[in-house]
């Protein structure tokens, strides 16, 4: 088979999904919430997968256009610009990392090693990392605020040390 059979074999396959993803109304992340957009009065397991990913996409797009924002509110402080990206990036990766170990080990038995049946869709990936990101958005937009009203880049933490452990 050469490749420009391939690729018709390809784009044959995606078709339906293709059409679907032309169909869906982009995500409005600041009043939808994921479960309504991907998964409120949609029938096809397949459009609300396409959904889910679509929404996902949103909100990394928001979370980059607010660690943008972050970034040059520190343009006057030498080299911070380059550590708030660089710790950026690396929570990127930290999300995508511990996204892609919950779905891979969920469908492992834990006592014997062996696979479970799974359907390795992507669903588990795509949700912890729509909601790691969502908190960073949260986390982003409130430093910008802070950063508005009070002119100093203030992260939120606990202010009692009974807020942080225990059960």
């Amino acid at each position: 088979m050469n490749k420009q059979t391939l690729n018709i074999g390809i784009t044959l396959l995606l078709f339906p999904y293709l059409a679907a993803a032309d169909a869906m109304d982009p995500p409005d992340i600041h009043s939808q919430t994921l479960y309504d957009y991907a998964y409120d009065s949609i029938d096809s397991n397949d459009e609300s997968k396409l959904r889910v990913d679509s929404y996902l996409v949103s909100l990394e797009s928001e979370l980059e256009s607010l660690a943008i924002e972050v970034q040059n509110s520190l343009v006057n402080i030498e080299g911070m610009p380059e550590v708030f990206r660089d710790s950026h990036e690396v929570f990127l990766q930290s999300v995508y990392l511990w996204a892609s170990f919950a779905e891979e080990v969920q469908w492992y038995d834990l006592a014997s090693g062996e696979p479970y049946y799974g359907s390795g869709m992507g669903y588990t990936f795509m949700h912890i990392s729509a909601s790691l990101i969502w908190n960073r958005i949260l986390e982003y937009r409130q430093v910008l605020e802070s950063i508005r009203e009070d002119g100093m880049c203030e992260f939120q933490y606990p202010l009692d040390s009974r807020d942080t452990g225990g059960s």
